[in-house]
């Protein structure tokens, strides 16, 4: 789209016939006028310079903003990726954490039964147990969600 004006040409004509003039002595002599006048604006002050150098402009603006758009979806689809294996690692250390509560709480059972701990210490452990299965079902979530988004951004990147 070019603001551009076009370049114009006008013309004009003009046809006149007169008549002998009533002092003039010789009455036979008729005079006639034709004229042509053409107009061309010559310089327009560099209004088509700055148009077109606006045109540039615009058209690398748009480029720049289209690029930093992708750039942008790249950049998402990279910090989802990295959340996705934050969320891995958050939950294999929850992982971890409840598979060491598990067997400190199951070996309690034994020594429960065997009088050398109580009950309130084995009730301690297994809550320690619950909180650890706790935070890993949140952290499979978060893992879920994570994975959900790297999915969304990509399929939105194509």
């Amino acid at each position: 789209m070019s603001k551009v004006p076009p370049s114009s040409l006008k013309f004009k004509s003009h046809l006149q016939w007169i008549a002998p003039s009533s002092l003039s002595t010789n009455q036979q002599t008729d005079d006639h006028v034709i004229s042509l006048l053409y107009s061309k604006k010559l310089y327009d002050f560099g209004l088509t310079n700055s148009l077109l150098q606006e045109n540039s402009f615009s058209n690398r603006s748009h480029r720049f903003t289209q690029n930093l758009a992708s750039k942008k979806l790249r950049l998402q689809v990279m910090e989802n990726f990295f959340n996705v294996h934050l969320s891995d690692l958050s939950f294999n250390v929850r992982n971890e954490g409840l598979s060491i509560a598990f067997i400190r709480m199951d070996r309690s059972r034994d020594k429960v039964e065997l009088k050398i701990l109580t009950e309130i210490d084995f009730l301690s452990l297994q809550k320690t147990y619950q909180t650890a299965l706790l935070n890993r079902t949140e952290a499979e979530q978060k893992q879920r969600l994570a994975r959900s988004l790297l999915a969304q951004s990509m399929s939105s990147n194509e």
